[in-house]
């Protein structure tokens, strides 16, 4: 088919169609072209496209040479000027007709199809989809790095987990060790202290039943250090049973205990109704258990000690608080307070071992919450804490 065959045919089109040179020069264009430019067919052949456009006139040339190498139709963008200087855009096909023979152009069929917005700028959509092209490319090569990062992550994982369950192990292997190997020591010193103070303290002086005595005491400070230092181990490793839990009941009943253990004692203790959350009975218990013992302890010089327990609101954060108005402690050192073996009381003042409020503070991260206390020396304290959101 000849191009003036191929032009006749393309007067039934209703999209503008140019017949170009490789140099860009109109050849022949169809009826609808020429309407489109407003413009007589003598008025149009011969001359270059880039009279009749807007588009940047290198970018232009750069398309048609792009077509006329091309084996298949290359998309873009055209914004066609009229004789009235009214922009029309089109998306334009090019594709060539005639490959360019020696000593001639190639012979570039351009189709015109009307667009709705304008851009003054040529765009090559061939290029946007060699660049779409090269960010897939790039996308898959991210994704494929990912991968590894990931794979490499989860073996790292594995290997932790793996060092972790060992290092479980050997953990219990020692407590193991300590909760029977050392006992028996320690029982023996004890027994043996105790029964030289009974059946031999005739025969020894004051000073000796005096190191005995605190032969025998240090013994059993020893044995429920070694207790509290296994119930840490355990609240570390307790898996967590979330069920429906009455703070309320389980002070009531620590708080009896503490009555029945002293009960000349003198102390004010009010504990709120109906406080419920959702956790660990066991070791909730512990929790309340440690903090009530803590304020029941350190209240104890005061002629009348006052504890008490209750929630209250933190936006939608529900907080538990234990206080009391016993000895106190100061601010300063607050950071100290729930780290093993750390006592801001030396133990000739108070009785302790350092372990209980970090036993609390484990259980109730592990229960996704914070803890946090404020106090002041000779103003008592007070131990907020919470569970996390409720499942």
């Amino acid at each position: 088919m000849t191009p003036t065959q191929y032009l006749e045919l393309g007067d039934l089109l209703p999209d503008p169609l140019f017949l170009l040179s490789g140099n860009g020069r109109i050849q022949a264009a169809n009826c609808a072209a020429l309407r489109a430019l407003d413009l007589a067919a003598d008025q149009v052949f011969g001359r270059s496209l880039a009279e009749f456009s807007e588009n940047d006139k290198a970018q232009l040339v750069d398309y048609l040479r792009l077509c006329s190498g091309s084996k298949q139709a290359l998309a873009g963008q055209l914004l066609l000027k009229t004789r009235d200087n009214k922009a029309k855009v089109f998306r334009c096909d090019g594709a060539v007709l005639t490959p360019a023979a020696a000593g001639s152009d190639a012979l570039i069929c351009l189709r015109c199809i009307p667009r709705q917005t304008s851009n003054s700028q040529f765009i090559l959509l061939n290029r946007k989809i060699e660049e779409l092209n090269r960010e897939i490319v790039a996308h898959r090569r991210a994704e494929e790095q990912v991968r590894a990062l990931n794979e490499e992550l989860e073996q790292r994982i594995d290997e932790r987990t793996t060092e972790l369950r060992e290092a479980c192990h050997n953990l219990e292997s020692f407590a193991y060790s300590v909760s029977h190997d050392l006992r028996a020591p320690l029982r023996s010193i004890s027994g043996f202290s105790q029964a030289l103070l009974e059946d031999y303290s005739a025969q020894v002086d004051e000073t000796g039943r005096d190191f005995l005595q605190r032969i025998r005491s240090g013994a059993m400070r020893m044995e429920h250090l070694i207790d509290d230092i296994l119930e840490f181990s355990r609240a570390g490793r307790r898996a967590i049973r979330r069920e429906q839990v009455s703070l309320t009941e389980l002070c009531a009943d620590i708080i009896d205990q503490l009555n029945d253990q002293e009960p000349g004692r003198k102390a004010e203790i009010t504990v709120a109704e109906n406080i419920n959350t959702v956790g660990d009975a066991h070791l909730l218990r512990v929790v309340l258990d440690n903090l009530l013992r803590n304020a029941w302890k350190y209240s104890g010089k005061l002629e009348c000690a006052r504890i008490g327990f209750g929630e209250l609101k933190q936006g939608r954060e529900q907080v538990f608080f234990v206080k009391d108005n016993g000895a106190g402690f100061d601010m300063r050192y607050a950071d100290k307070l729930f780290d093993v073996f750390q006592r801001l009381h030396a133990d000739g003042e108070f009785a302790g071992t350092g372990i209980g409020l970090a036993m609390v503070k484990r259980i109730v991260e592990r229960h996704g919450g914070r803890i946090w206390a404020e106090s002041g020396v000779g103003e008592g304290a007070t131990f907020y804490f919470t569970l996390g959101k409720a499942e």
